[in-house]
């Protein structure tokens, strides 16, 4: 995506520290990093007893990265190219007439409190970003393109990675609230393109009645229709990044259930299904004092199940920035940072890359070619560094956050 004087945009950004592109210094306005520490949280022995605790390993031993290459020169079997699409997200032709040509839109949701699930409007983002917050726990930021549901929720505040993302793939952000700093972020970054609840009117962003919860959601034909009357930015969107087909080779090993540990009472845990060809999420529940087992999550409205074609796994550094919460270090143009992808049943180990500070993610293998994602809504988690890794049967993966 170009825009408008966007040189001078990306220069002006760098006096007030955004420095993404113009120096190596991750930081953002009014956002100072506190000094690294490798303190971890410590769980109590009575959620280590838990059901979730007997089916995973909450301390493995670390290695020294999170994987081994199963080869510097993976085999893959012949692919199957896909033609134009109009949707450089998914590979998909799928984006209503009326999407065509407008910004994508970011949508900031809640995962914890526990209660404020299910999520609505979630299946029809084309990619789902999640992150971790503190406290052991999880955010989510959904990106819709090629669908406008009318329900997208809970809503929830913003945080510093929805203003980077938000940028790398030229989008609107809609959040609940944000602290001072954290505004003044969104404000410098994206004038014009941030809607707030409270601030926004509510054909767009609106609490729900009670028997639905009454969270905040947004409307997102309703945004649309405000962002198209006072976005004056040039649009000249480059979504393009992401490759796409509908064979994915051999990989380097079987996927067939994929838990991602914050703690053992906070669990994303993928699981593939043949019959749809995708992994379906399960997540922790509470059922009592000190209890927990993992569900199948479905969609608050439809009912389906929460499911997508690809679940990506990032390894970034986090950036603390004490009560304004966390960053994460993009390390623009490093082609060396490492992913884990998965489609079809398989296991990828590959490497992403952000090109410019304006530009989508991209996923290479060992030899920086693109790896192609399966056509259809991808689920990217940034996980930390010290993310330990471990199969522990073939096709059964368990990974354990620690915090950098």
């Amino acid at each position: 995506m170009r825009l408008r004087n966007f040189g001078l945009l990306i220069c002006t950004l760098a006096i007030v520290s955004l420095s993404w592109g113009c120096s190596q210094k991750q930081t953002l306005p009014g956002l100072t990093p506190i000094p690294y520490t490798t303190a971890t949280a410590t769980l109590s022995p009575n959620l280590l007893a838990t059901e979730q605790a007997s089916l995973a390993t909450p301390t493995p031993e670390p290695s020294p990265t999170p994987w081994a290459y199963a080869s510097l020169t993976p085999t893959l079997d012949p692919l199957l190219p896909i033609l134009p699409a109009y949707n450089p997200l998914t590979g998909l032709e799928e984006v209503k007439v009326e999407n065509a040509g407008q910004r994508p839109i970011l949508i900031k949701l809640a995962n914890w409190p526990q209660e404020l699930r299910p999520q609505a409007g979630i299946n029809e983002a084309d990619i789902v970003f999640e992150y971790f917050i503190g406290a052991q726990s999880n955010h989510l930021a959904a990106l819709f393109f090629s669908q406008s549901p009318e329900a997208v929720a809970p809503l929830a505040p913003a945080r510093a990675p929805d203003t980077r993302l938000a940028i790398l793939y030229g989008a609107s952000l809609a959040y609940q609230s944000a602290r001072p700093n954290i505004q003044k972020v969104i404000d410098d970054s994206l004038p014009e393109r941030n809607f707030m609840a409270n601030t926004s009117p509510c054909a767009a962003i609106c609490a729900e009645p009670a028997a639905k919860g009454g969270n905040i959601a947004v409307n997102v034909p309703g945004l649309r229709a405000i962002i198209n009357q006072q976005d004056s930015e040039e649009l000249d969107l480059t979504l393009a990044g992401m490759q796409f087909s509908e064979t994915s080779g051999k990989g380097d090993g079987e996927a067939r259930q994929f838990s991602y540990m914050y703690a053992d009472f906070s669990v994303m845990d993928w699981r593939f299904e043949p019959g749809t060809g995708k992994y379906h999420l399960w997540q922790d529940l509470r059922y009592a004092p000190g209890k927990y087992k993992l569900e199948p999550s479905s969609d608050r409205d439809t009912k389906l199940p929460i499911a997508f074609d690809n679940v990506i796994v990032l390894y970034t550094r986090y950036i603390s920035y004490g009560q304004d919460g966390y960053d994460l270090d993009m390390r623009e143009t490093d082609p060396e940072q490492q992913a884990l992808i998965l489609r079809d049943g398989k296991i990828f180990y590959g490497k992403w890359l952000v090109p410019a500070p304006d530009r989508p993610i991209q996923f290479k293998d060992a030899n920086g070619q693109d790896i192609p994602l399966k056509p259809g809504r991808t689920w990217i988690t940034f996980a930390s560094i010290n993310t330990r890794s471990k199969q522990i049967e073939p096709g059964i993966w368990e990974l354990t956050f620690s915090f950098n």
